[in-house]
């Protein structure tokens, strides 16, 4: 199992960052005219501790370059245009929603309505935003799965009041937390052994791990119920950053005795302000902490891939050859990534320079992902492959503004 998901990572495109640590980069302060301006990025939100992207469809980055060398674009995915009113939900199962408090002294938020509501954990690049005064809505596949009310906090910031949303849309204010997909789980004994399958009796994944007392692992699927106990999918995670053993767990013995239980307390880095942070965070950690939330940055690095010859997955635009750099203070610091064709392509050559990036982890390709050889693949390789991609960065905006700034 190890080998498969080594084999399945390298084979993706990666960013590479060559310089993790120190001080963040600056860009030299310009004058951009009001027809190159974007708007400035949004501020984290107190609901979600995360940064979506500028609601502009452009793809032209946030700063200027320096005038020596102008921005290249890359790849260039445009977010749809907003509606002008806001529709009501209409749901096919059950709905959510309610009144959202706050403190009285509440900041955070994005001064841009747009903004604020793409920020919300599940809205997705291709969902369309309605705007209508202090109202706002999600339209995905021609129907509307979420409406909100917002007011605005001491700072002119957007802050979402009351919302509706349907139950099968997967918007919600918060990460997920509890025995549910996408949360982050602490193990609660020694010698937890995770299984090929959800049973008592199946084979383990990975015959020298145990997870101790501690580890961490995130929820990737489940519950199961099988042999009297509650089975679920997990991909641990060794030290918060070594992605380990992928496989089955029960949440507690036959007898009650909890064996995984909700994590007490999780570290999310801030896009963009921890942006440097990513390249040394473990996969499944970012994938908790954004799900599928459009994010967007500027960052000094090296960026390469080419086609690898006999793709190992398919969508075969998952599965690319990349090259690292290293010898900074965290070594070879690197997330996946990954393009649809239709938008662009990364360069064939290592290119090094300061580039503005717009994307999000968990496209909605991803669950469509298979080995291109699954002959003799166990249904928990063929799982493992969908995860892998759900962890992939897919951009949907890559400029070159320029030269480094370091």
């Amino acid at each position: 199992m190890t080998a498969l998901r080594s084999s399945v990572r390298m084979s993706l495109v990666a960013l590479l960052v060559a310089a993790c640590a120190g001080a963040p980069p600056t860009v030299p302060p310009t004058s951009p005219s009001p027809e190159t301006m974007s708007p400035p990025p949004a501020t984290p939100s107190p609901s979600s501790g995360v940064t979506a992207a500028p609601a502009t469809p452009s793809p032209v980055a946030a700063s200027t370059p320096p005038p020596d060398e102008p921005p290249f674009v890359f790849v260039a995915a445009e977010l749809p245009a907003p509606l002008d009113a806001v529709p009501p939900p209409r749901c096919e199962g059950g709905t959510t929603g309610g009144d959202v408090d706050y403190a009285p002294d509440a900041q955070g938020g994005s001064p841009d309505l747009e903004t604020a509501t793409r920020a919300l954990r599940g809205v997705r690049w291709t969902d369309v935003i309605a705007l209508e005064e202090r109202r706002s809505g999600v339209v995905r596949d021609g129907r509307a799965i979420f409406t909100g009310s917002w007011s605005r906090s001491a700072s002119g910031a957007w802050l979402l009041s009351s919302f509706q949303a349907c139950g099968d849309a997967g918007i919600s204010l918060t990460r997920p937390r509890g025995l549910i997909p996408d949360a982050m789980v602490e193990v609660m004994v020694d010698g937890l052994e995770i299984r090929v399958a959800a049973a008592a009796d199946a084979a383990r994944a990975q015959s020298d791990l145990t997870l101790r007392r501690g580890d961490e692992v995130l929820l990737v699927d489940g519950p199961v119920a099988a042999d009297g106990q509650e089975w679920y999918l997990v991909q641990s995670v060794i030290g918060g950053q070594e992605a380990a053993a992928f496989g089955w767990v029960a949440a507690a013995s036959p007898t009650g005795v909890v064996w995984i239980d909700d994590i007490s307390e999780e570290h999310c880095p801030v896009v963009p302000d921890d942006v440097r942070q990513l390249g040394v965070t473990a996969d499944e950690l970012l994938l908790h902490c954004f799900g599928a939330t459009e994010l967007a940055f500027e960052l000094d690095s090296g960026v390469s891939c080419h086609t690898f010859e006999g793709p190992l997955v398919k969508p075969a635009w998952f599965s690319l050859d990349c090259g690292s750099l290293s010898g900074d203070a965290c070594g070879s610091c690197a997330i996946p990534l990954a393009v649809d064709p239709r938008f662009g392509a990364l360069p064939a050559e290592q290119e090094r320079g300061r580039w503005a990036f717009r994307g999000h982890f968990d496209d909605a390709a991803a669950s469509t992902c298979r080995l291109a050889d699954a002959s003799g693949a166990r249904a928990i390789d063929l799982a493992r492959v969908v995860h892998r991609c759900r962890t992939t960065f897919v951009l949907t905006s890559l400029v070159r503004l320029g030269p480094s700034s370091d």
